[in-house]
C-alpha cells in the first residue's frame, strides 16, 4: 500500500478540523455570558450580566436568579456557577456590606418628621399675653399689699384715734379730748370724748361711702382753724376728700355752703 503524501496529510487534517468546528450561525448567536435577574423592593427587576453581578453586594448576588438563554438546538446548556464573591482588598482594608435587601414591599416606611416654622407674630402674641398676665398679677399684689397695710394700721372695721385740745369740757394738754374716726360698714362716724369724760360723749355722723371696697377705706382726721375764730375745727379725710366740721365752742357742726 502506498503511503500518503504530504499534500494528502494536510488535506486530511483540514477536513478533521472542519468536522469539529462550530458553524458560523451558532457563533453569531453564542451568548457573551450568563444573564441574571434581581427582584427589587419597589417591585421592579434589574437585569445584569455575570460580570456586573460580581461587582454588586452579597445581598444582590444571593437574590440573583439565572436567566436561561434560548440557544439553537445542539448547543450545550451552561451550568449556573456559584455566586461570585467580591475579592478582599489587597491593602488589607475592610469592606462594609450595605443593608440587607428587603423584598417585602408592603412594609411601611417611617415618615420623615416635618419641621414647622413658627411665625414671628406668634412670639409677639405670647409676649403680649405674658405682659398682660404680669400686669394683672402686679395689680392684684399691690391691692393686697395696701389692704394688708391698712389692716395693720387701722384694723377692721377701719378705726383711727387721736387726742386734741379743742376747748370742749375744759380740756387741756394734760387732759385732752379723745376722738375716734370710724368706718362702720361704709358709714363714717366720729366719736368725741370731751376731756376724757365718757358721760359727755358725742357722735358726729359723716357721709355714706358707695365706692368699690369702700368698706375697707381708712377714715382719718385732724384739727385746724379754717374760719379764723381761734378755735380748732375738725377735718375728716376720706381718700383725697376732706369734710369740715366747724367748732361751735362745745361741739362741732358740718360746714354749710357759703359759711366760713
Amino acid at each position: 500500500m502506498t503511503p500518503p503524501t504530504n499534500a494528502q496529510k494536510r488535506q486530511q487534517a483540514t477536513s478533521d478540523d472542519n468536522a469539529f468546528r462550530m458553524p458560523a450561525s451558532q457563533l453569531r448567536h453564542r451568548p457573551i455570558g450568563n444573564m441574571y435577574i434581581i427582584p427589587l423592593t419597589d417591585g421592579t427587576e434589574m437585569h445584569v450580566t455575570e460580570r456586573e453581578l460580581g461587582s454588586l453586594p452579597d445581598e444582590y448576588q444571593d437574590a440573583a436568579q439565572l436567566i436561561t438563554p434560548q440557544l439553537p438546538s445542539g448547543t450545550p446548556k451552561p451550568k449556573r456557577q456559584p455566586n461570585p464573591r467580591r475579592p478582599a482588598p489587597s491593602d488589607g482594608g475592610v469592606i462594609y456590606a450595605p443593608p440587607a435587601l428587603k423584598l417585602d414591599i408592603d412594609e411601611p416606611q417611617p415618615r420623615r418628621k416635618r419641621r414647622t416654622v413658627k411665625h414671628p407674630y406668634l412670639y409677639l402674641g405670647v409676649g403680649m399675653l405674658a405682659m398682660l398676665a404680669l400686669c394683672a398679677a402686679l395689680s392684684s399684689f399691690i391691692t393686697w399689699w395696701n389692704t394688708w397695710q391698712d389692716d395693720m394700721h387701722y384694723g377692721r372695721p377701719r378705726t383711727y384715734q387721736v387726742d386734741a385740745v379743742v376747748g370742749h369740757n375744759n380740756d387741756s394738754s394734760a387732759n385732752p379730748s379723745h376722738f375716734i374716726f370710724l368706718n362702720l360698714n361704709r358709714h363714717v362716724e366720729v366719736i368725741e370724748i370731751p376731756a376724757g369724760d365718757p358721760s359727755k360723749m358725742k357722735v358726729y355722723i359723716g357721709p355714706i361711702l358707695f365706692g368699690d371696697n369702700d368698706d375697707l377705706t381708712a377714715v382719718t382726721g385732724y384739727f385746724k382753724d379754717v374760719n379764723g375764730d381761734g378755735k380748732p375745727d375738725m377735718i375728716i379725710k376720706i381718700h383725697d376728700t376732706t369734710i369740715v366740721f366747724i367748732n361751735t365752742g362745745d361741739s362741732f357742726r358740718p360746714l354749710k355752703p357759703g359759711n366760713r
